[in-house]
């Protein structure tokens, strides 16, 4: 009896292990940063040529202010999150067409929109990061707008950092 219990747990944990080393060994492959950077900047290039941004100033008279919020790495790629929170802010202040609110930590992991109906900003840009389906060790970068007004985003762009 005692035999098959000590059977039965080494049998155990012998295919706990296997599966736990199937679940680690996630296949990684780490991102170019200046390609992330560069991507994340066209982005941001189309987000500021939209209709939205006119049709705001042209509704209030005055320049949006906007909130960099989330951004999800849905990807295997290693990605430094830190360096697209600084992109983005940068290019939108370089652009001078918005007024940029600084995300704090707290405020990153409410939802875009929950920020968005705060009082302190009109619009909350959202990101997320995914495998590039027609390519392997590449990504999708997606990026959201959020306004106050409904819990559908107002605009999405999605590139392919090359």
């Amino acid at each position: 009896m005692k035999r098959i219990f000590v059977l039965l747990l080494t049998l155990a944990m012998l295919s706990g292990c296997s599966i736990f080393n199937k679940m680690s060994k996630k296949p990684m492959f780490q991102i170019d940063g200046n390609d992330m950077e560069k991507t994340v900047q066209k982005t941001i290039n189309e987000l500021l040529s939209s209709e939205w941004l006119s049709a705001f100033m042209a509704n209030q008279n005055e320049r949006p202010i906007v909130m960099t919020s989330l951004i999800t790495n849905n990807s295997n790629g290693i990605i430094d999150a830190n360096t697209i929170y600084d992109t983005i802010d940068m290019q939108l202040i370089k652009s001078g067409q918005v007024r940029v609110v600084k995300t704090n930590e707290a405020q990153r992991i409410l939802s875009p929109y929950e920020l968005a109906k705060g009082e302190s900003v009109d619009f909350v840009i959202s990101s997320l990061i995914y495998n590039n389906p027609n390519k392997s060790e590449s990504v999708v970068y997606k990026l959201t707008l959020w306004g106050d007004q409904s819990r559908e985003p107002v605009i999405e762009f999605e590139n392919i950092v090359e």
